[in-house]
């Protein structure tokens, strides 16, 4: 068996160059798209959003470093605990808008050296608070609705609205705006609630003919080919009934790297 050996960065190429749309987080900031695809700019980015299921332990991935940060860290996370840090073990980093510096945990050398070029910023303190609060206010009931149930946090955090419970998420309410710079080419679906992880590889053909003229230029590609090569993709119904016609993403990207320039 012959096995093909592909960097990082070629990966995730494969998996992003045809897959759920980028998607801002502000609706407010899409009124700039009509405007930003006037440019015509060449050099395509997209918003990738990886939602992490199972949740991130935050307080073991970005650890003040200073004596007195680090202290409160150790005190409630000591040797004893079994997932305390050592301090030697973290890898510094230092904010540019903040005076203390900060440790990321010792398996993200690779994030730390994006940060050092300034290639890479971290948000931290958020969650689904809806508004900043006091200890007195949090006793008194601000706060978000079902704080501790796991499963309600994660449908707000999809929602973006955490002071009631939402039939809609924000990357639909995205689509909804974005429909109105896309007439008579409504975005699919797919794009916006399908990941683009290996557990879930296949989108629709109209996702992927969606993009084809977008994936045509960043290749360097005639559209023709593209549209050409995603039809030879497109997987039918099982029996001819039984579940919805299918393109996986990775097959279709491997193949359009074979493709001649």
């Amino acid at each position: 068996m012959k096995t093909t050996r592909i960097d990082r960065r070629g990966f995730l190429r494969n998996l992003g160059a045809l897959s759920a749309a980028g998607l801002a987080s502000r609706l407010d900031l899409l009124n700039l798209v009509a405007a930003a695809e006037a440019q015509s700019q060449p050099d395509y980015k997209a918003l990738v959003c990886v939602f992490m299921f199972g949740g991130n332990d935050g307080n073991n991935t970005l650890i003040p470093i200073d004596t007195g940060g680090y202290g409160q860290y150790a005190a409630v996370r000591t040797a004893a605990s079994g997932i305390n840090l050592p301090k030697a073990s973290l890898l510094p980093i230092q904010p540019i808008n903040v005076g203390t510096p900060f440790g990321l945990h010792p398996a993200l050398g690779e994030l730390q050296t994006l940060f050092n070029q300034n290639r890479m910023a971290i948000l931290a303190n958020v969650g689904t608070l809806t508004q900043p609060i006091t200890k007195t206010q949090y006793a008194a009931g601000v706060r978000p609705e079902s704080l501790y149930s796991h499963s309600d946090q994660q449908a707000q955090w999809q929602s973006s609205i955490s002071d009631t419970v939402s039939a809609t998420g924000w990357g639909g309410r995205v689509a909804d705006k974005l429909a109105a710079q896309n007439p008579g080419k409504p975005v699919p679906i797919d794009l916006v609630t399908t990941s683009a992880s290996g557990l879930d590889p296949d989108i629709t053909p109209d996702a992927a003919l969606y993009q084809a003229s977008r994936i045509a230029k960043a290749r360097n590609l005639s559209e023709d080919s593209v549209r050409q090569l995603i039809g030879q993709h497109i997987t039918p119904r099982q029996l001819g009934l039984l579940g919805e016609p299918r393109v996986n993403v990775l097959k279709l990207n491997l193949d359009l790297d074979k493709l001649p320039k």
